[in-house]
């Protein structure tokens, strides 16, 4: 569904749509050992820019108009914040939060 929406608006073929997943999924990669340790270190504060940079990288998705802005949004920026939101941090915020007694 996805795949043919960015097909008509940004004129690019499967193989450039996917390859901008791509660029996100390996920028998450090399982004969630940072945000681990960003979560060490206060976990609130990783999923809070995470996230924030997660939804500034999805509203600059939905105005770009070209390809290479598509690839710096949705691929770039967005695994930077996937990255910064990984489970991990996420482990790191209920360990912070949910008193011990109530953790499963």
């Amino acid at each position: 569904m996805a795949m043919t929406s960015f097909e008509r608006q940004f004129s690019l073929s499967r193989t450039a749509i996917s390859a901008c997943r791509a660029v996100q999924l390996v920028t998450q990669a090399l982004v969630t050992p940072l945000g681990g340790q960003l979560a060490d270190a206060s976990p609130r504060l990783a999923m809070a820019a995470g996230l924030g940079v997660c939804g500034a990288s999805l509203v600059l998705a939905a105005i770009s108009t070209t390809a290479w802005q598509l690839f710096l949004t949705y691929g770039f920026l967005a695994g930077i914040g996937y990255g910064a939101t990984n489970y991990n941090v996420a482990a790191a915020i209920i360990i912070v939060v949910v008193p011990e007694r109530r953790r499963g």
